[in-house]
C-alpha cells in the first residue's frame, strides 16, 4: 500500500500524539519516498487556487493537494489531519483513510 502523508500527519511519526501508535502500526512496513515540487505541481496548485478560491486555500495546502493530484495514480490513500485539506482531497476523489 502506498500512502501520502501530509505535514500534519507526518509529524505524528516524530511527536507522540494520541493516534500516533495506530499510524505507526499501519505504516510499519512502508518505506518513504518523496514527491518533489516541480513546475507541474506548481501549475496544478495555481489551478486549485482558481477552483477553490484564493481566500480559503492556503499556499502549503495547495502545494500538498497539487502533489496528491499529480501522484494520484501511484498512491492508495492520502492522509491528513487538516479538515479543510481532507475535504478538498475528498472533492478530488482521493481516498482519505485506510478503509476506503
Amino acid at each position: 500500500m502506498v500512502v501520502f502523508l501530509d505535514t500534519s500527519t507526518l509529524v505524528k511519526l516524530y511527536y507522540k500524539e494520541p493516534d500516533s501508535e495506530q499510524l505507526v502500526s499501519k505504516l510499519s512496513d512502508d518505506t518513504f519516498n518523496w514527491i518533489f515540487a516541480d513546475s507541474a505541481i506548481v501549475e496544478i496548485s495555481k489551478n486549485l487556487f482558481h477552483k477553490y478560491g484564493l481566500t480559503s486555500l492556503r499556499t502549503l495546502d495547495a502545494l500538498q493537494l497539487g502533489a496528491c493530484i499529480s501522484a494520484k495514480s501511484e498512491i492508495d490513500v492520502f492522509l491528513t489531519n487538516d479538515d479543510f485539506l481532507k475535504e478538498l482531497l475528498a472533492k478530488e476523489g482521493l481516498a482519505t483513510n485506510f478503509d476506503e
